[in-house]
């Protein structure tokens, strides 16, 4: 059990760490500081052990406790005072709103409940883990060999120049994208990627169009913006741009629409430009399906077809390696660079240097396209099993919604089973399940399950989907109907 004692300024945590389990150790100590930071238990401005003494106190080592500080500072949940050590953020109104909304879900109605069965696990796209392990410790030997100074110092809050020229290219080259490395940003990931530009473009009580169903944590973001959210329906071309009213602004995911797979078509993509051209609307593009595809090319980018007047177009190698990288990107036309520059610098002086550096070189070798093609191929695989499965054993209880690519399948419910219920207990058949009613901002969800290929076990993906077909027909005996 974690228990907090004061000593002194700062407190001692006592924590519990699994050295078996494959999360790392950074990770399971921000997650047991995130949950005493959401239990009150953490008071604001109070003063957290050094690295070192909390380091010795659990037995692990002092870049683990750094590194899991410097997420939550990041996600400004701890601050830094120069010379006197890390202190828990003081909480503004907005920070206690946005806190609350975490355990209880901000706002009200379908959209805000069962928070943690309608979020999307990051799945890395990396297969053959030792195979890549050897690549990236390579890459990291080669970084160390060279130990730029610059790797001591701040850096360009706008990200490693040749980060960002490698980052050009890759888009040029897997996108058809053409932009100049100074209009690329390096970010900690996708999530604040959003931020920054829901910062930048947007004001308190402006209106934004996004998809409905939609990912629940960019919802969440949106709502501590405190934005006016307007749902439009998704159907199997993507967002249905007729049924959107004026706005200043609509967020996509127009290359593997999250939750549904959906890849909106070409026609669509041009209304939706035109749409931004009559309302003087900005689009924010999430293109981190892209590299998900594995059947066919994506459809241009919006990025391109609108020669990026008014496109943010946004991308994270968390998904496309490892989510523990914690590296993201936007593309930005010209004229907007300086002003991301500015409050990028505000809060977040730069990130990850060593990590920039590292995915420089991994890229620059040309290690990314064969992991990318291979990890195709064995998604390709685990999918045509899994849906062969599934057809077999589940075609009674569930409707597919596409077949194509992506890491998970999207089912809907043929009965008004409560897919919150069944997602909850599916840890039985061996795969993970998450809950598609929940990422609907309407007031009569669809319901319907993700289930995610990296969990199917060739060997014994029939008996694990005869394991959810059970899990299926629990619900409807226990009377877990919508």
């Amino acid at each position: 059990m974690t228990t907090l004692e004061r000593r002194g300024p700062a407190l001692s945590l006592r924590l519990n760490f699994d050295k078996t389990k494959p999360i790392p150790l950074y990770e399971q100590l921000r997650v047991q500081l995130v949950a005493l930071l959401k239990e009150r238990q953490l008071p604001p401005a109070q003063r957290m052990p050094s690295a070192r003494s909390l380091a010795l106190e659990n037995g692990v080592s002092r870049t683990t406790v750094e590194e899991s500080y410097n997420a939550l500072v990041q996600e400004g949940l701890l601050v830094r005072v120069p010379g006197s050590g890390t202190y828990v953020a003081p909480v503004p109104a907005g920070l206690q709103y946005a806190m609350k909304g975490v355990q209880a879900g901000i706002g009200s109605g379908p959209s805000s409940i069962h928070h943690r069965n309608c979020g999307a696990p990051i799945t890395s796209l990396v297969v053959e883990t030792e195979k890549f392990g050897k690549d990236w410790n390579l890459a990291a030997k080669n970084v160390l060999r060279k130990f730029p100074r610059r790797l001591l110092e701040y850096g360009d809050p706008l990200g490693q120049l040749g980060l960002r020229e490698q980052i050009a290219h890759h888009l040029a080259k897997r996108r058809g994208i053409l932009c100049d490395p100074e209009q690329v940003v390096i970010t900690s990931g996708s999530q604040q990627a959003i931020y920054l530009t829901l910062s930048v473009l947007l004001q308190a009580r402006d209106r934004i169009v996004v998809e409905d169903p939609c990912y629940q944590n960019t919802v969440d973001l949106l709502r501590f913006q405190k934005l006016d959210i307007i749902p439009v329906p998704v159907d199997e071309h993507g967002l249905v741009v007729k049924r959107a009213p004026p706005a200043q602004a609509v967020y996509v995911t127009p290359s593997f629409q999250y939750p549904l797979g959906v890849e909106m078509s070409l026609e669509r993509r041009l209304q939706l430009l035109a749409w931004a051209e009559r309302n003087d609307a900005w689009i924010i593009e999430d293109d981190y399906g892209s590299e998900s595809i594995y059947q066919s090319c994506p459809e241009t980018s919006l990025f391109t077809l609108s020669n990026s007047r008014q496109v943010i177009y946004m991308g994270s190698f968390s998904r496309t390696l490892f989510p523990g990288l914690r590296l993201g990107y936007m593309v930005l036309p010209a004229s907007m660079v300086d002003a991301f520059a500015r409050l990028k610098g505000l809060i977040d002086r730069e990130t990850s240097g060593w990590n920039q550096l590292l995915l420089e070189e991994f890229l620059r070798n040309g290690k990314i396209d064969p992991y990318i093609r291979r990890t195709w191929k064995a998604y390709d695989r685990l999918r045509t099993v899994f849906i062969q499965a599934a057809e077999t054993h589940l075609s009674d209880k569930l409707v597919i919604t596409r077949k194509s690519a992506g890491v998970f399948a999207t089912f809907f419910l043929r009965a008004h089973c409560n897919d919150v219920a069944i997602a909850k207990h599916a840890d039985d058949s061996g795969l993970l399940v998450r809950a598609l009613s929940p990422c609907y901002l309407t007031a009569q969800p669809r319901y319907g399950l993700l289930v995610y290929y990296h969990t199917v076990c060739l060997d014994t993906y029939e008996r694990q989907v005869r394991g959810l077909a059970r899990r299926i027909l629990q619900c409807e005996a226990d009377g877990h109907m919508g």
